[in-house]
């Protein structure tokens, strides 16, 4: 197993102090988040993150969620409290130029 691999056994994947210890001990200030479940681990991280004091990107067209509409709703509360300490973007991977 390579050393830098940090299991999580709850939504928040900071909730393993060994991932904050090696993202804090490697002066990392910010985290971009993607995921599967928008309403679940998706926000228990990014709000994580926003309690240790991290910078949080939320990449919103690399989240999924149990349904379309949940998603866009658990977006909407997330933009809300990421407001001044985050972001939420869109990746560039399907935008036409």
């Amino acid at each position: 197993m390579d050393e830098n691999y940090y299991p999580k056994n709850k939504g928040d994947a900071l909730s393993n102090s060994k991932l904050v210890s090696f993202l804090k001990g490697n002066n990392i200030k910010s985290v971009n988040i993607v995921g599967l479940f928008a309403e679940g681990c998706v926000a228990a991280t990014a709000i994580g993150a926003l309690r240790r004091d991290f910078i949080v990107t939320v990449v919103e067209d690399a989240v999924a969620g149990a349904s379309d509409e949940k998603r866009k709703q658990k977006e909407s509360d997330l933009l809300i409290q990421i407001k001044f300490a985050g972001n939420l973007i869109q990746s560039q991977i399907n935008r036409k130029f």
